[in-house]
């Protein structure tokens, strides 16, 4: 049925506007405006209250965001002792709020913008109110509210092995590493497998088998996200390669037994243990996946119980971003969870080494040419070759460790909005394809 050109407008426009003010929100509380909060892109820390509760179906116990507390008595993924290096007090559960406040809600169109289906969501209670309530996704679509998943994974996470420097030791023209800072782990020069254990490609291999990825998505996304093969890469982007996904099981997939095999053959090649007191694992949170913490740290459970004794340490993303922006991060591996990159960004933020932005995690001379060549290509054809070639490289170089993709997700009431088809961009954006209700 044909929507009235009166009734479509006042839900776009509706929807614009709540979308737009959500976004703004995120992004003016915190630094900007001198106080602590959710800081969408910037580097503010998360307040208590907005911390995530996740339901394990494995064990029925509710585990709060921790350092290490969600493993006592327990089996599976968080198995193990406390292994935090500076354990912080225990955060309060995320208490539901009132009925009242999130009937509120329900006057608006397209209610969260955030790529959180699973534990959590922010919303506003009204058009322009600025008042944030916190609540599960689960209770709001038991009043009527319906979710809409964009239609490309708009959120990868993965893990990534600092340090991993070229191993001439030189610092390329348009790197952000100036070589000031020797001292591991926040170094930006390059130290061999002796002192950073995952600068070896076969520990690289043994920490992903390491991880049982299946596991994770079952019990911490409840089945949700797609598998990724390569960080940054998915099958709607330039680039693709199916054969990465096709071969994941053999070349990736769960198996400890296998992952401790590689480190023994590393520790025979070097003649000694494998040191891995200079390395941390950070944990830290995201806005853009509040299971962020909870998901770094049953990978940090995995890499122990195959021998990679990392140790843990908590810290604010404030923090961690002073680092990964200068390249002084040469023995820490961090889980992270960001905004898709298109081409050819897909290789410049975390692999191209002299993009005089960030992120130095994988340098290598053969993906700082491809992408030197990728730069100035009009061929799309030629583009497309030039990504996969790199896709390929980091893919047989272990260059990651690749977790997931997740699709941003609008909970919209029903009765303003029937559909809204988008790519999941961010800021939201297309609100000319908002569908009105009947």
């Amino acid at each position: 049925m044909k929507v009235s050109g009166n009734k479509k407008l006042w839900a776009v426009t509706a929807s614009a506007l709540l979308a737009v003010a959500l976004f703004g929100l995120l992004y003016w509380t915190g630094d900007s405006a001198g106080e602590e909060g959710v800081g969408f892109g910037n580097s503010t820390p998360v307040p208590e209250n907005s911390r995530s509760v996740v339901n394990d179906p494995v064990s029925e116990t509710d585990a709060t965001l921790g350092t290490g507390r969600i493993a006592k008595g327990q089996t599976g993924l968080w198995a193990g002792e406390d292994h935090s290096a500076d354990p912080s007090p225990e955060p309060p559960q995320a208490d539901r709020p009132a009925e009242s406040a999130i009937q509120g809600v329900r006057a608006s169109s397209i209610l969260s913008v955030l790529p959180d289906l699973f534990s959590t969501g922010v919303g506003l209670n009204t058009v322009g109110s600025g008042d944030v309530e916190q609540f599960r996704v689960e209770d709001v679509l038991e009043l009527g509210m319906e979710v809409i998943e964009a239609t490309i994974p708009s959120v990868p996470v993965y893990t990534m092995f600092g340090g991993n420097y070229h191993d001439d030791g030189v610092i390329r023209d348009g790197s952000k590493r100036d070589g000031t800072h020797e001292d591991l782990p926040y170094a930006d020069v390059f130290y061999p497998v002796e002192k950073v254990p995952w600068v070896h490609k076969k520990v690289r291999k043994a920490l992903n088998h390491a991880v049982n990825r299946d596991e994770i998505r079952d019990t911490l996304f409840r089945g949700q996200g797609q598998y990724m093969a390569v960080t940054f890469f998915h099958q709607s982007l330039p680039g693709w390669n199916e054969a990465w996904l096709d071969n994941f099981d053999e070349n990736y997939g769960y198996d400890p037994e296998r992952a401790k095999e590689l480190l023994a053959e590393v520790e025979a090649e070097i003649g000694q243990p494998l040191d891995w007191s200079n390395t941390i694992y950070l944990l830290t949170i995201r806005p853009e996946l509040p299971e962020l913490a909870d998901l770094g740290e049953a990978i940090l459970n995995y890499w122990q119980a195959v021998g990679a004794d990392v140790k843990l340490q908590v810290t604010e993303l404030s923090e961690w971003r002073t680092h990964y922006l200068s390249g002084t991060m040469g023995g820490v591996a961090w889980t992270d969870a960001t905004l898709r990159f298109d081409d050819p960004r897909i290789l410049e933020i975390i692999y191209y080494s002299k993009n005089n932005i960030c992120c130095h995690f994988f340098e290598r001379d053969e993906i700082d040419e491809i992408y030197e060549r990728l730069s100035p290509e009009t061929d799309l054809a030629k583009r497309d070759q030039l990504l996969r070639d790199a896709g390929d490289y980091i893919y047989d170089e272990y260059g990651t460790l690749p977790l997931f993709w997740f699709p941003a997700t609008y909970t919209v009431n029903p009765e303003v909005v029937a559909n809204y088809p988008n790519a999941g961009h961010f800021p939201p954006r297309d609100f000319d394809r908002v569908v009105a209700a009947k």
